[in-house]
């Protein structure tokens, strides 16, 4: 598969195991320049790839540490607890530190993961439900513009 991202600079947020690692995986074997974020440093460490361990609810300045811009981001992270989720200072961080400088690069690609909820809501996972649709909403409408 040839996805034209040769070069490219990429952050991938969970990115040790699962679907983050599967991204990183694809990402790396496409020629893209690989940086991870998560929580798991054994696990980032066999990944072989550049790396910085963090939790981001706790450390979220960790997710701009030696990173100044990125082309592809990949936004893989669990599902919230159950409860009130504030997601407010991470989405103020990503709109201040990265996407002024992928506009004006008139390249980039943001890859949210989400779930099959947005699709079909889960009977038992309302929070979950809401944000992650929430999440798909918001994306659709910025990236529209």
């Amino acid at each position: 598969m040839e996805l034209g991202i040769r070069g490219k600079k990429s952050l991938i947020l969970a990115g040790s195991r699962g679907i983050g690692r599967a991204i990183v995986d694809v990402l790396k074997e496409e020629g893209a320049i690989v940086m991870i974020r998560a929580r798991n440093e054994n696990l980032l460490k066999r990944a072989g790839h550049n790396y910085v361990v963090c939790d981001l609810k706790r450390e979220p300045d960790k997710l701009f540490e030696d990173v100044k811009e990125v082309d592809i981001l990949v936004l893989n992270m669990e599902g919230p607890k159950p409860g009130y989720f504030d997601d407010e200072d991470f989405r103020d961080a990503i709109m201040r530190n990265y996407l002024p400088k992928m506009k004006e690069k008139r390249w980039s690609r943001i890859v949210a993961i989400t779930s099959f909820s947005v699709i079909s809501p889960l009977e038992t996972l309302h929070t979950s439900n809401s944000t992650r649709m929430a999440l798909t909403s918001f994306w659709k409408h910025f990236l529209s513009k």
